[in-house]
C-alpha cells in the first residue's frame, strides 16, 4: 500500500535566560513596574513526524502527513521577583512563577467541602494557557500532473483557556444560562470573584485550517497563453473545539507582554 514512508524523531531541551518581563518593584521602594531581563525558562519535549506516499502511478499521486508535538514548559527562576501577572483580569489572570508554566492561570476556585458543602479555595492554580500536546496533519492529491487538491490543519489538547466573552457578558449584566452550577450559588457563593474558575475551559481543537484545488489547463488559445492555472482555497472551513469559545482568540493572554 505505501509506496515510501518517512518517520522523523526530535528531542529537544531549551533554557532561555534572561527573559524579559515586567515584574512588580516593591511597594517600598515607590518605583513603577519596568521592563527587565530576569529569570529562566525551560522548554523540553519532542517531535514524531511520519509521511507516507500512498499513490504513485502515472495518474495518481497521494501524499499524506502527520506530526505530534509533546512541550514542558516550565519557569525554573523569576530572577527574585515575586509572582506576577502577565496578562488577563485582576481575578483571573495569566501569572508567572517559580516551577509553573509560562502565563498559568490562577484564581478562586469552588470545591466540595467533603460534608455536602462548598468552599472557595483562593489562588488556586486553574489550567495552563501552553498546550502540551499539539501538530499537524494534511493531504495532498495530483491527478494527471494536472489537478492538485490538498488539505491541511493542526489540533492541540491540554491546555486551557479563559471564555473572555462571557466574562464581559457577565460584567455587562447577562448572565448565562447554565455558566455556574445552581447548588453553588444555593450555597451562597455568588461573587464574581469566587467563582473566576467556572469560566476556565478546556482549549482543544482540531481544526482544518485550508482546503483547495488547483488545475494546470497548461497553453491555450493556440499557445497564444503560455500558461494558465485555475485555483481555490476555503480557509478555516471546519472547525471542533471542547470549549465554548474559539481557543485560537483569547483575551486572557499576554498582551502587556506583547
Amino acid at each position: 500500500l505505501f509506496k515510501r514512508v518517512t518517520l522523523s524523531f526530535t528531542y529537544y531541551r531549551t533554557i532561555t535566560e534572561g527573559a524579559l518581563f515586567t515584574p512588580p518593584q516593591a511597594p517600598s521602594t515607590g518605583q513603577a513596574a519596568q521592563e527587565k531581563n530576569v529569570g529562566e525558562i525551560e522548554n523540553k519535549g519532542y517531535e514524531i513526524a511520519l509521511g507516507a506516499n500512498l499513490i504513485s502511478n502515472e495518474k495518481h499521486n497521494l501524499n499524506a502527513r502527520v506530526s505530534y508535538n509533546f512541550n514542558e514548559n516550565n519557569v525554573l527562576s523569576t530572577g527574585g521577583a515575586p509572582e506576577f501577572v502577565v496578562g488577563g483580569f485582576t481575578f483571573l489572570g495569566s501569572w508567572v512563577n517559580e516551577g509553573q508554566p509560562l502565563g498559568y492561570l490562577r484564581g478562586a476556585r469552588v470545591v466540595e467541602d467533603g460534608n455536602g458543602g462548598y468552599e472557595v479555595e483562593r489562588n488556586a492554580y486553574l489550567g495552563t494557557t501552553f498546550a502540551p500536546s499539539f501538530g499537524t496533519f494534511g493531504l495532498d492529491y495530483t491527478f494527471n500532473n494536472k489537478l492538485n487538491v490538498f488539505l491541511n490543519g493542526d489540533y492541540q489538547f491540554g491546555g486551557q483557556g479563559v471564555n473572555v466573552d462571557d466574562v464581559l457578558r457577565y460584567f455587562g449584566g447577562v448572565n448565562d444560562e447554565d455558566r455556574f452550577p445552581q447548588e453553588v450559588l444555593d450555597a451562597g457563593i455568588t461573587s464574581f470573584f469566587d467563582l473566576a474558575g467556572y469560566w476556565v475551559e478546556d482549549a482543544n481543537y482540531i481544526k482544518v485550517r485550508a482546503i483547495g484545488a488547483e488545475y494546470n489547463f497548461g497553453s491555450v488559445l493556440d499557445s497564444r497563453i503560455k500558461g494558465l492555472r485555475f485555483g481555490l482555497t476555503v480557509q478555516n472551513p471546519f472547525n471542533w473545539a471542547s470549549s465554548s469559545f474559539d481557543p485560537d482568540v483569547s483575551g486572557s493572554g499576554f498582551s502587556v507582554q506583547n
